[in-house]
Formats: C-alpha cells, sequence, structure tokens
C-alpha cells in the first residue's frame, strides 16, 4: 500500500513523500477472520436443519452430483441441457435448505456453465467447473461430520427387502415388545421417508426464500394419506417439488401488502395433497394469482413461440409454453430464477421417475390475465411402499 505527499519550498513543489507500508500481515489477518466467520456461517446453517434433513440434502445433491458427470462425459446437445438442468436443480436444493455458501458457488457456476462458448472444449471446462463445485460441497460435509450430522454408512437393500421388512412389520407391530418397535423405527429412519417428511424439508427450505421476497412465510398444508416412500426415488422427487415449492412463492403467492388489497390472508397458502390409488397421485396448489398466461404469451411471442394475432391458442397450450427449455417469465436473472431452467428440469425428473405432470385448471381467468391452476403429478405407485398405520 502506497501513499504520496508533495513537499513545498516557495509555492513549489520541490519533492514527493512516499510513503510505502508493508500490509501483508494485516490482509492475512483480515483473510483468516473472513475464513472464520465463513466457517461458522456454514455450520449456522447446518444446525439450523435437523440431522436427517441435511443427509436428506446429501444424498439427492449427490445424486445430482453424478448425473451431471454423466451428461458430460455424453457430450451432446441433449446432454448439455441435461447438465444444465441439473445444476439449476442443485441450485434450488441449496437454497431450499437454506446453504447460502453453497448457493452462490452454484449460481457461479451455473453462470459460468451458460457462458461457455459451445466447441470442442466444452464439456472439459463443465467438468472443471463440476469439480470446483463439489469441492465446495466437501467443505460443508466435512463442517458437518465434525457436529456429529453425517449418519453412518447405510448399507444397501433391495426394494424387494425393504417391501418385506415393511409388510411384516406393519404385522407384528401392533403385538411387539418395545425393543423391537424402536429398532422398527430406526428401520422406518433409515431406509423410508414419509410423504410427511418430504412436505417438512419443503416448508423449512421457504424460510430464506420469504425473507429474500419479503413475503410472510406461507403456511403449507399437507392433506390425504400418509405414505412412506422408497429413499431414493423420494429424494429425487425433492427435487422437483422444490422447484414447485419455490415457484408458488416467488411467482404464485402475492406480497403481503398485495393480499390485503385484494381482501386476502395476509399469510399464503400452499396445499400439497397426496393419493394413493392405481398410481400415486400429487396435487399441489397454492392461493395466490396463478399462471400470469398474459405474461407467458408475451414472453413466448418475443421468443418466437407463437405468432402476433393467432387467437386460436388456448389456455392449455400457453401453459405448456412454461415447460419449455430456457422459457422464464422474469425479467431479469438472479440467484433465485430468471434462468428457464426450472420446470423443464421439474418434467424432466417427474418422467425419469415414470410419472406425467399435467396442469389442472381451478378456476377461470381474471381480467389480469392470471388463472389458478393446481399442478397434478401421477406417479408409479412402486414409488410407494405403503400407507402408514393410522
Amino acid at each position: 500500500l502506497s501513499r504520496w505527499l508533495p513537499l513545498e519550498r516557495n509555492d513549489e513543489v520541490s519533492e514527493i513523500l512516499v510513503i510505502l507500508t508493508d500490509v501483508t500481515a494485516e490482509r492475512m489477518v483480515s483473510q483468516k477472520a473472513h475464513l472464520a466467520r465463513a466457517s461458522t456461517e456454514r455450520l449456522l446453517q447446518i444446525s439450523t436443519l435437523n440431522p436427517k434433513s441435511f443427509n436428506t440434502f446429501l444424498h439427492e445433491v449427490d445424486n445430482l452430483f453424478e448425473r451431471s458427470v454423466q451428461a458430460i462425459r455424453q457430450e451432446g446437445p441433449e446432454s448439455w441441457s441435461h447438465l444444465l438442468r441439473e445444476i439449476h436443480t442443485i441450485k434450488g436444493l441449496t437454497r431450499n435448505f437454506g446453504l447460502l455458501h453453497l448457493s452462490h458457488d452454484v449460481h457461479v457456476a451455473e453462470t459460468s456453465l451458460m457462458s461457455l462458448p459451445a466447441d470442442h472444449m466444452r464439456f472439459a471446462r463443465a467438468q472443471a467447473v463440476v469439480d470446483s463445485l463439489k469441492e465446495s460441497l466437501v467443505v460443508y460435509r466435512e463442517q458437518a461430520r465434525h457436529i456429529g450430522y453425517l449418519e453412518d454408512e447405510i448399507p444397501h437393500l433391495s426394494t424387494h427387502t425393504q417391501a418385506t421388512i415393511y409388510r411384516w412389520g406393519v404385522r407384528l407391530a401392533p403385538k411387539a415388545h418395545e425393543r423391537w418397535l424402536e429398532q422398527w423405527q430406526a428401520f422406518l429412519k433409515s431406509h423410508l421417508n414419509s410423504n410427511l417428511e418430504l412436505v417438512e424439508v419443503l416448508t423449512n427450505g421457504l424460510n430464506h426464500l420469504a425473507y429474500e421476497l419479503d413475503k410472510p412465510l406461507p403456511q403449507v398444508n399437507c392433506l390425504g394419506a400418509v405414505l412412506y416412500l422408497y429413499r431414493g426415488p423420494s429424494e429425487i422427487l425433492l427435487g422437483a417439488l422444490t422447484h414447485l415449492f419455490r415457484n408458488a412463492l416467488d411467482h404464485g403467492i402475492e406480497s403481503e401488502m398485495e393480499r390485503i388489497r385484494l381482501n386476502k390472508d395476509p399469510v399464503g397458502t400452499i396445499n400439497v395433497e397426496w393419493r394413493l390409488g392405481q398410481k400415486l397421485e400429487l396435487l399441489l396448489s397454492d392461493d395466490g394469482r396463478g399462471l400470469n398466461l398474459g405474461k407467458i404469451q408475451q414472453r413466448a411471442l418475443a421468443k418466437g413461440l407463437t405468432k402476433e394475432g393467432d387467437e386460436h391458442v388456448s389456455d392449455d397450450q400457453v401453459a405448456e409454453l412454461i415447460f419449455e427449455q430456457g422459457f422464464s417469465t422474469k425479467d431479469d436473472i438472479s440467484a433465485i430464477s430468471g434462468r428457464g431452467v426450472g420446470m423443464d428440469a421439474v418434467r424432466t425428473t417427474i418422467h425419469e421417475l415414470g410419472g406425467q405432470i399435467s396442469i389442472v385448471w381451478s378456476g377461470p381467468k381474471a381480467r389480469n390475465g392470471c388463472r389458478p391452476c393446481v399442478w397434478s403429478i401421477e406417479l408409479p405407485i412402486e414409488l410407494v411402499i405403503g400407507e402408514a398405520a393410522a
């Protein structure tokens, strides 16, 4: 660091005094303080989650990283889109779980990936970006290990074995002794996820987003059957539901002042209903403004997806556009949204699980061009191991 000072004689500058200061030690102290602060913040972010929620996050992100690496190895146009969807889903999960340092790193990585030129080196450069991102996750994982948050390695059980244990447990539980019931509960906790736990994780993840958007935390209602789901598929499903929950609060539910003006409860509501029949059906809705069909159509016109003056485009056709890759109604890209990857990632994930997602209208279109809807997700019944005992 340098400073200079003119020395005057007879109203003229005769000399210049240059002062050099070695600030290496000061900068080292400042850097250490910054690292210590970041470490403390990471520990606080981890400790606000319960251990199972954090490990659920780790399992799903590990899976997404593995799929990202597979996409890079395939080196094709479709695999590049696949890679961007996986990274965007990781970003949604990190923000949903309040792991903000990691979320920032993912946002930077996503920006870097989207700016890479489409040349023969793109996938090699993408691998370097993903590797760097995985190192950021290692830092969180190690800090979680220090506070005893990492669960012991769970032996892999086939779905057939899990189903057999579960069904025998349901039969024996009413007559079992206390020690057996403890072991039974440990099995449920380590190998299965209940839909109540998934919704709890999703609800807790909205805390930080509500703060960022300056909106009250919505009331989340989990309705219908209480189910146990196979852990692997349920953690994949968590990624898709994360996008839908965040969209409900970001795009659907109005600000507190706007809701008051509309004579609505200042606190918004998100409902998730689970129905079990020949398939598993999830119905997700909120009491916000609905899909902004007018804005979607404007964006579609700007992108050349529809033609001006086309009066034959139905609401269903307009709504389907939100699943197009790169489609977003946001004017600016932020760490929250605007990339146009979220709904594309949702549909892709649901399809990979063997399911379908569709939009069901729950009311007429308002004058502002918005229409309330329900997100209907159908999944194979094989994802469900059974209903919780009453």
